[in-house]
């Protein structure tokens, strides 16, 4: 049970850090606000920037996939709604 509360105070004080740090506010202040040290704060940022690379390119992998989806989508229609690109259409 404790590793859980360790687990979920840790995750709470990343995102905190990161907020804060968003917001402009130095290393240094984020460590004394939050009683860290600056290398554990540095930790959290760089893990937070990871999170939120890893999010935007799942995000771009939706869009692009979608996207090819729809292409795929549209070139069947096609397929299937013009008689002389069926397989059997005969000439």
């Amino acid at each position: 049970m404790g590793k859980e509360i360790q687990k979920y105070q840790r995750e709470r004080e990343r995102e905190e850090a990161w907020e804060r740090y968003m917001k402009g506010e130095s290393v240094s202040s984020i460590a004394r606000t939050l009683s860290r040290d600056r290398r554990t704060i540095n930790k959290y940022i760089e893990e937070e920037t990871e999170l939120v690379a890893s999010e935007e390119d799942t995000e771009q992998l939706l869009r692009s996939t979608t996207a090819r989806a729809q292409e795929y989508r549209r070139i069947a229609l096609r397929y299937l709604n013009d008689p002389t690109l069926r397989a059997s259409a005969t000439p």
